[in-house]
């Protein structure tokens, strides 16, 4: 082999080396990618698991907190017991209600849903301490739904549908007891809702405030019965509640729906307070009255005349006169008493306001004594009574 057969064997050894080794080496780092990319897809199904755990421990945690506020998972007794619960609400606030409950519906193996309708009556200050104490309590619920319609001719009075949804957990307990703190879903205070919304009036034109004398002034004499009434009118006719501030005198009472004031005074003075009447609209309004009471002494008393009662005597007639014989008769007829008197001389008369005796019979007189004194009765006289009364008319001096 010569010299340059020599040369060409060795370049083509080194290039087939060459190849050989390029082959090679391309071979080697395709097996490290292949394991690089083996190794980072591992890693991130080590994150994605890590992830896993660390949101299913976020998870955990979640639902430890929100285990106390579950109904029971007794189904059952979790539609009881939140029944039972939106009915003393009702009591509470003094509206009758209904709770109709729905059918209940299991969500993605958790938890299970159930609604509940309530319907009532009641006026807007109801309604808004209703959904305040529902937003109040810390259950898993929410207010899903409110619907209100005006009750025809009761001003202010709206029939309310008023639905919530409530969650049992499945993992709570079956005797789950209801939370013991309160929810902060109210963003403000009681006062800051009921200054924002009893202040709208939803149905009606603006409440006015009961009309009322601002000062009132009566007198009542002591030891007598006073009998005042308050007399508020509401423009609107709603209803009017009354009230008394100050310092009240002991026994001084107030008919809190009427205004009417009872009370019996022990003490001379000028006792003043303050009247309150306010309505029932919405809002409230209110007015006042200062009243003063003057108590003074009692008028003395006067004694009322003696009662008049009718003498019999002014019907009392003479219908005979019975001189001849020897028993002289008189015959008086008193129609009143419908009876007869056949008298002699010297009998004894008593008829209505006459007592006497008789002491002479005429022909067409007769003379009786009353007291020591004489009296006549004649023919010319209308009745006894007219006979008898000239005996206490004074007599006129002979002229």
């Amino acid at each position: 082999m010569n010299q340059r057969e020599k040369i060409l064997a060795i370049s083509t050894g080194v290039v087939v080396v060459l190849i050989v080794g390029i082959f090679g080496y391309q071979r080697v780092q395709s097996g490290f990618a292949t394991k690089d990319k083996e190794i980072s897809s591992l890693k991130t199904k080590i994150r994605k698991n890590d992830d896993i755990i660390f949101e299913g421990a976020d998870s955990d945690a979640n639902l430890r907190k929100l285990l106390p506020r579950s109904l029971p998972s007794d189904i059952t007794r979790a539609s009881t017991e939140y029944r039972n619960w939106l009915t003393s609400l009702g009591q509470q606030l003094k509206m009758d209600v209904t709770i109709d409950p729905k059918k209940d519906k299991e969500e993605k193996g958790l938890f299970i849903n159930q609604s509940f309708t309530l319907r009532g009556k009641g006026d807007l200050g109801q309604l808004v301490d209703l959904i305040y104490l529902i937003q109040e309590k810390d259950f898993l619920h929410r207010i899903s739904l409110i619907s209100l319609t005006p009750v025809t001719n009761e001003p202010y009075t709206m029939n309310i549908t008023l639905q919530t949804d409530a969650m049992s957990l499945l993992v709570a307990d079956r005797k789950q007891a209801p939370p013991k703190t309160l929810s902060n879903r109210n963003s403000k205070t009681y006062d800051e809702y009921a200054n924002i919304i009893l202040g709208r009036n939803l149905f009606s034109p603006e409440n006015l405030a009961p009309q009322l004398k601002p000062k009132a002034t009566t007198k009542i004499a002591k030891g007598e019965v006073l009998k005042y009434d308050v007399g508020a009118k509401d423009p609107e006719n709603t209803y009017i509640d009354y009230a008394i501030v100050g310092d009240i005198p002991r026994g001084l009472k107030i008919d809190q729906k009427t205004g009417a004031l009872s009370w019996e005074p022990k003490e001379i003075g000028n006792y003043e307070f303050l009247i309150l009447a306010q309505d029932r609209g919405i809002p409230r309004k209110t007015s006042e009255q200062l009243l003063t009471i003057n108590v003074v002494d009692p008028p003395p008393k006067v004694e009322a005349p003696p009662e008049k009662k009718f003498d019999v005597a002014t019907q009392a007639v003479v219908t005979a006169y019975l001189a001849g014989g020897k028993k002289p008769e008189i015959w008086i007829n008193s129609r009143v008493e419908a009876k007869m008197l056949y008298l002699k001389i010297g009998d004894d008369i008593t008829l209505g306001s006459i007592t006497g005796k008789v002491i002479a019979i005429g022909a067409n007189y007769a003379e009786f004594e009353t007291d020591g004194k004489r009296w006549t009765v004649t023919d010319n006289d209308k009745n006894l009574a007219e006979a008898f009364k000239r005996m206490e008319e004074p007599k006129q001096p002979a002229s």
